[in-house]
Parts: structure tokens; C-alpha cells; sequence
């Protein structure tokens, strides 16, 4: 995962870290640390990041993602080609 691509996630959702960490269920600071480059997540909690933005575990780790149009909560993958 790119430090920045997170960073950017984060703030294209219009959401804190904090925010994120409660709805992941992870400390504050280790979304810090993913932000900084310091740690990645496994590959479980991945998922449930690309879940959370409605993204995919590639787009986010291959920084393929675009911020401006991302699957909304009624498509499905499928949909979205």
C-alpha cells in the first residue's frame, strides 16, 4: 500500500484518521503509521480497508485508484465494467 494513496482516500472521503480507525477497529495510530510508510496492514485488515472505500486490495496497493469514481454502495464490481 502507498502511504500516499491512503492519504489521499482518507482525504477524498472527507473523514479524520481517527474516524477511520473507529470504523476499521484499529488504533489511531497505526492508520498513522500506514500513512507514514512505517507499517502495512495485513492482508485481512486490506480487504476491510478496500471495502471501506469501496475500492479493491490491487487498487489501493498498486495506487490505481481513482479517487473521483469509486463503485457507490448500490453497484457491484460487475456493474461498475
Amino acid at each position: 500500500m502507498t502511504a500516499k494513496t491512503l492519504r489521499d482516500l482518507i482525504e477524498a472521503k472527507g473523514i479524520t484518521q481517527q474516524e477511520m480507525a473507529t470504523d476499521l477497529d484499529v488504533a489511531q495510530s497505526t492508520i498513522s503509521m500506514w500513512i507514514n510508510g512505517e507499517r502495512i496492514p495485513s492482508l485481512i485488515t486490506a480487504k476491510r480497508i478496500a471495502s471501506y472505500f469501496n475500492t479493491t486490495v490491487d487498487d489501493i496497493f498498486f495506487n490505481n485508484v481513482n479517487h473521483e469514481t469509486r463503485l457507490t454502495d448500490q453497484e457491484t464490481p460487475q456493474q461498475a465494467v
